[in-house]
């Protein structure tokens, strides 16, 4: 089953780009697969600030929701972003 993971990065939640996914969703849907649908401003993402943490392989530092969505996209076969 085909997973995808859709990230809107508009605030309006009702807007025409929501729209667009929610017909995106139903082919998805009618194909065997799933999409879950992410709002940008539902996670708390604050600046980066060049530690390079990250480069070393641990991933973000910082205590706030990027590792939490970038989870959820490394484990979608597919990564739609608008």
């Amino acid at each position: 089953m085909m997973k995808a993971v859709t990230l809107i990065t508009s605030s309006r939640r009702h807007g025409f780009t929501k729209q667009i996914v929610d017909r995106l969703t139903i082919g998805i849907e009618d194909n065997g697969g799933s999409n879950e649908v992410l709002f940008l401003d539902d996670f708390d993402i604050t600046y980066c600030t060049s530690c390079r943490s990250c480069e070393k392989g641990g991933g973000c530092v910082l205590p706030d929701d990027y590792n939490k969505l970038m989870d959820k996209i490394r484990n979608a076969d597919y990564f739609i972003f608008t």
